[in-house]
């Protein structure tokens, strides 16, 4: 399976896509939505709804001050040290540091609000795999193990997708900053496109460290602990969202034209999407400092 681009989508997902990167004030679409645009009639049903939250300022305190949290615990219970330490050391009385570290606070908030909307749809379909039906139906070879071949890889979900994120926003913090002092638009262009290309490099620099870090801790029950405790702060949070989403199974299956995609879209929406998206949170988590 491949996400839906730009390009390829109907005018109506597209519209979606523009008003989605604008809610989270993103230059691309998340990963997590383009998958789901392979389901136009769903896409287009539960995105306007979900957008209600997206678009809300109750939403993104929610979001904001849930993240804030998850951040703080990971700075308190897994510090940064060996190499991880020793970079932040060398670049700490760097000024690229401040705009880097303020685009690090803006990617986790990306990245909680990815997390309540994934876990939101997750907890209304998740009684989908053990429904009355499913337990007594006769289950073949080929369905024990269902899997969607997507073609991204989980790297590109967690990892990659983060370094057009902080960019965007190193370069939106350096524009807001520059605004009030502009008096000769080309050369404050060059000035500013001189520094943000600086940051950006450390940026990516210090994201390839934390993530040898990362995928290594992803094997330890350090990071279950974690998992654990950060899921329960958002699901505990999704009572407190400003909109309702309503997305229960059977509404997925009358949406969802043929069985073999709604196997495909229960598995994204119960299992991968959840799961990247906690995996997202706890890394950019640990990256802020």
């Amino acid at each position: 399976m491949r996400p839906v681009s730009d390009v390829e989508a109907s005018d109506e997902i597209r519209q979606l896509y523009t008003s989605i990167r604008l809610a989270l004030n993103v230059p691309t679409v998340p990963l997590f939505f383009t998958y789901l645009a392979n389901y136009p009639v769903y896409f287009t049903t539960i995105v306007p709804e979900l957008l209600q939250n997206l678009q809300d300022e109750k939403f993104h305190a929610l979001t904001s001050s849930v993240g804030a949290e998850l951040s703080k615990r990971m700075k308190k219970y897994v510090p940064k040290d060996g190499e991880i330490g020793e970079w932040l050391n060398r670049y700490q009385y760097s000024p690229s540091m401040y705009h880097m570290r303020k685009s690090l606070m803006r990617v986790h908030e990306i990245n909680t609000s990815l997390a309540f909307i994934s876990l939101a749809l997750r907890e209304a379909v998740k009684g989908w795999a053990i429904a009355a039906s499913k337990l007594d139906a006769p289950v073949s070879d080929s369905e024990k193990e269902h899997v969607v071949d997507l073609h991204h890889s989980n790297d590109d979900f967690v990892y990659k997708e983060l370094i057009p994120f902080a960019k965007e926003a190193i370069f939106e913090e350096e524009k807001i900053e520059n605004s009030s002092d502009v008096k000769n638009g080309n050369v404050s262009e060059i000035v500013r496109s001189s520094k943000s290309g600086i940051e950006q490099n450390l940026y990516v620099e210090y994201l390839h460290i934390c993530e040898h870090w990362f995928s290594t801790e992803l094997k330890k029950e350090n990071y279950l602990y974690f998992r654990v405790i950060s899921e329960k702060a958002i699901l505990l949070g999704l009572n407190n969202l400003p909109h309702p989403i309503y997305s229960p199974i059977n509404r997925v299956i009358d949406l969802v034209p043929t069985q073999k995609n709604f196997m495909d879209i229960c598995l994204l929406l119960s299992e991968h999407f959840p799961t990247t998206s906690m995996q997202r949170v706890l890394f950019s988590g640990y990256m802020s400092f």
